[in-house]
């Protein structure tokens, strides 16, 4: 899932407010209870969005091939996302429809550029030999459904393809391994780390993993995939109830992306920031952003007067209205691959909800392999251990 780092809304679990308007002043007061994981309806909304987001990640991968075209492939896929989530869900709640729809518009980045490529124009396409990341997402009712898969195009998978796309799933498995009820964030940072370095492959500078919740996809809390410095993050321990946006994004090279000459697609809006724009077609352009997506990133090709695009959407990034989900890349020649999960913390264990198989490892001949014992026994336990139950004769004897 396509998460940078960024400064953070201020959200709690009691109450909060999502600013449909910023225009009129309209408030909705959330439920003291929408983010209980304990909650069975809250889970089939996450499992839901989830479901929705795995068969559209599915259908994308067996649409990336030579000489397909990205553009068309994040079509397919926000196309597939709206019209799935428009199947469910259709009965008032509560008096009131259920939102849903797009969390996160469907993106494509080919070898080094990192995330966040979704393309206005046709140019590019894929190629055999690419390394491809597709990243995409939608909610059922504010619960998201997140995730992102790397597909090497070709069928035998060598070199410094397939050292980085096992170190980025090898990580991905041993964070899931980590992420337990009272376990610490910082053990996840710590075995992202070394497994990527057991690859000779770097976790990518400022992508981290947040604690998601009803409406909001980077939330406060939040973990890098390195120790280094720069990337210092105060580190919790993980709570019963609580839903993650697993994010690992490894990098053949130094790890140290940059911004690209790639125009920049995709935005969220900062439901914190209240300002009125001072242009007309500035409060048209984010009176429409607020009415179509209050919370979630939004592709400017979904807004319908270009010339309300032009003149409002610089106007709203200079008064931190929205923020820019920019187009990264690593140096030329490096290969970066990345995968995203949603994962729950629920009292039957840890729960990786999407996401797809790495069926591609059949075929992965990376030039190294893991020799830390200390990780091969990590990644050799089960996500969830079964634990033994006492058999009737010890109950009695206690």
């Amino acid at each position: 899932m396509n998460i940078r780092y960024r400064p953070f809304r201020n959200i709690t679990n009691i109450t909060r407010y999502i600013l449909g308007s910023r225009e009129n002043g309209y408030k909705r007061k959330v439920e003291v209870n929408e983010n209980d994981l304990s909650n069975s309806d809250i889970v089939t909304k996450y499992r839901t969005a989830a479901n929705i987001a795995n068969a559209t990640l599915q259908k994308l991968i067996g649409e990336v091939k030579p000489g397909a075209c990205v553009k068309t492939l994040c079509k397919i896929g926000d196309d597939m996302l709206a019209a799935e989530t428009g199947k469910v869900y259709n009965k008032k709640e509560n008096g009131r429809k259920v939102d849903k729809g797009i969390a996160l518009p469907t993106c494509i980045s080919i070898n080094e550029i990192c995330d966040n490529f979704s393309p206005l124009e046709k140019g590019a396409v894929v190629a055999d030999g690419d390394l491809v990341k597709i990243s995409l997402g939608c909610h059922i009712d504010g619960y998201l459904g997140l995730a992102t898969h790397t597909v090497f195009v070709g069928e035998k998978v060598a070199g410094k393809a397939a050292n980085v796309l096992t170190a980025a799933w090898n990580c991905c498995e041993a964070a899931l391994r980590e992420m337990k009820v009272g376990n610490s964030s910082q053990n996840v940072t710590k075995v992202i780390e070394k497994v990527a370095a057991e690859y000779k492959c770097t976790p990518l500078m400022g992508y981290v993993s947040h604690e998601v919740k009803r409406h909001v996809i980077e939330g406060s809390r939040f973990f890098p995939s390195s120790t280094r410095v720069e990337e210092k993050a105060e580190s919790f321990n993980f709570g019963l109830n609580e839903a993650y946006a697993l994010n690992v994004i490894v990098s053949t090279g130094e790890g140290k992306a940059k911004q690209t000459e790639h125009k920049t697609t995709i935005y969220r809006t900062e439901v914190q920031n209240r300002y009125t724009l001072k242009t007309t077609l500035g409060r048209a352009f984010i009176s429409q952003v607020n009415s179509k997506f209050p919370t979630f990133p939004f592709h400017i090709a979904s807004i319908d007067d270009e010339r309300v695009l032009k003149a409002g959407l610089p106007e709203a990034v200079r008064h931190k209205l929205v923020t820019p989900y920019l187009v990264e890349t690593e140096k030329s020649g490096e290969l970066v691959a990345h995968f995203t999960f949603i994962v729950l913390l629920l009292t039957g264990g840890t729960k990786k909800i999407t996401g797809a198989p790495f069926t591609q490892q059949a075929v992965c001949t990376p030039e190294y392999s893991i020799q830390d014992e200390v990780i091969k026994k990590l990644l050799a336990t089960s996500i969830n251990p079964k634990t033994k139950k006492p058999n009737k004769t010890e109950d009695v004897a206690k």
